[in-house]
C-alpha cells in the first residue's frame, strides 16, 4: 500500500473550477436539470472561500445553489450566506452573550453551553455546528455523549 497526500482543497485552489463543473454534471443527470455552469462572480466566491470543510463542503455548496437555482447559470443569490460573506457571523434569534461564537469555542464545548446554544438555536443543530466551527455530525455526537435528546422534549 502507497500513502497518497492530498492537499485540502483551500492549498489546490485550481482545482476548483474542475470540481464545480464536475458537480454541476453529475447533478444536472440526478436532477434532470440544465444548469451550464457558474458565474465568474460566482466562481470568484468559491476560488475566494477557504473550505474548511474541503471537498464534501464544495460539493454540498454546489447542491445548496442547485435547489436555488432558476436560470442556466449558479450565480452568487444561489450560494449559502457563509460563502458569499465568509465573514458573516451566524446569529440565531434572541442569542444571549453566552451563545454567541466567540464566547463558545470548540475546545470550551460543554454540555451546558451546548443546550444553551440548542435553546437560542431552536434546536437547529447545523445552525449550533456553524456557530461553534463544528460539523453537524459532531454536534450529534456531543449530544449522544451527554446524552441530550435529538430533537426538545415538549413541556408538558
Amino acid at each position: 500500500m502507497f500513502p497518497i497526500h492530498l492537499p485540502p482543497l483551500r492549498e489546490r485552489k485550481e482545482d476548483i473550477p474542475l470540481l464545480v463543473s464536475h458537480f454541476i454534471n453529475m447533478l444536472n443527470k440526478k436532477t434532470g436539470k440544465q444548469i451550464q455552469g457558474v458565474s465568474s462572480s460566482a466562481m470568484r466566491m468559491f476560488m475566494d472561500y477557504p473550505w474548511p470543510g474541503n471537498v464534501r463542503e464544495l460539493e454540498n455548496a454546489i447542491e445548496h445553489a442547485f435547489v436555488l437555482c432558476t436560470r442556466d447559470q449558479i450565480d452568487p443569490f444561489d450560494l449559502s450566506v457563509e460563502i458569499r460573506q465568509p465573514d458573516y457571523p451566524a446569529v440565531c434569534v434572541g442569542t444571549s452573550e453566552a451563545a454567541r461564537p466567540e464566547a463558545v469555542s470548540r475546545k470550551k464545548l460543554s454540555k451546558t453551553a451546548l443546550l444553551e446554544l440548542l435553546a437560542e438555536c431552536d434546536w437547529n443543530k447545523a445552525e449550533v455546528a456553524r456557530r461553534v466551527g463544528l460539523s453537524r455530525t459532531a454536534i450529534w455526537k456531543y449530544m449522544k455523549k451527554w446524552q441530550i435528546p435529538l430533537k426538545q422534549l415538549s413541556e408538558s
